[in-house]
């Protein structure tokens, strides 16, 4: 009985990790879709850094290492997905079973690259597309719609469910699942980002167009300049070889 409690129990702490990683695919319009002030009124996500200082920053906009090590991951998830797409038609690449720190993979150009490098600069790809894109959404009064925010409400309600549900708090849960420092406050402004960009992305396809949203979000990205903080990325990198390693034990637990 023990044991079935705690299975239902695992169960649903890492039906979190699934929802938030899906959730966080709302607004990509590249790969993939945090001690930040939340969304209020108009504004968008406030741009504040994380306390210790920001993993990197665009202009005077500012990601800390829990929220970076969180996009990290999810970029992270999306190729362990694309892995196992690929063994199915007996294609190889990289071991997804095993961590992605400390493995190579091949590029399209023949090249190889370690995972973690690659993994960092699609995550500083993200990290740039997304500032760039709420900076332009504040700048052009593009606002997140009242049903979208309820959305956002709703999410957060599901996760604070199920972690009661599993007898913890959601900050309690939060760390056990992902790692230290990725908060309520983290997980809320990960889907305001995500959803502001999405809004963005409906407003200006249904002017331009696909192809003209995607050149605008290439200029909107070219436009400005990622700069990292070694330190903060160093930070980060462990927070997400944390998350990682968590993911993998899940998975492995149900072969």
């Amino acid at each position: 009985m023990k044991q079935k409690t705690k299975a239902k129990a695992k169960a649903k702490t890492i039906a979190i990790v699934v929802f938030v990683v899906v959730v966080c695919g709302v607004g990509s319009a590249l790969l993939f879709s945090w001690m930040f002030k939340a969304l209020q009124g108009n504004e968008a996500p406030a741009s504040a850094a994380a306390p210790g200082g920001a993993a990197v920053t665009v202009g005077g906009a500012a990601i800390g290492a829990p929220e970076w090590a969180f996009y990290f991951f999810n970029a992270y998830v999306q190729e362990v997905q694309t892995a196992q797409q690929l063994a199915a038609y007996g294609m190889t690449g990289w071991d997804s079973t095993k961590s992605p720190f400390g493995q190579s993979r091949k590029n399209a150009d023949g090249t190889t690259q370690p995972m973690e490098e690659y993994l960092r600069g699609e995550t500083n790809k993200y990290a740039l597309q997304v500032l760039a894109l709420c900076d332009e959404a504040e700048k052009t009064g593009v606002q997140i719609q009242a049903s979208k925010r309820q959305e956002i409400e709703q999410n957060m309600q599901q996760l604070q469910a199920a972690a009661r549900s599993s007898g913890i708090s959601l900050e309690e849960s939060l760390r056990k699942q992902y790692a230290e420092g990725v908060t309520e406050a983290v997980m809320r402004t990960v889907l305001e980002r995500s959803y502001l960009s999405e809004a963005l992305r409906l407003q200006k396809a249904a002017e331009l167009g696909e192809e003209g949203y995607a050149a605008y979000v290439a200029a909107a990205a070219q436009a400005r300049k990622l700069q990292e903080n070694d330190a903060q990325i160093n930070a980060a990198m462990a927070l997400a070889n944390e998350m990682c390693g968590k993911y993998l034990d899940y998975i492995n637990a149900q072969k």
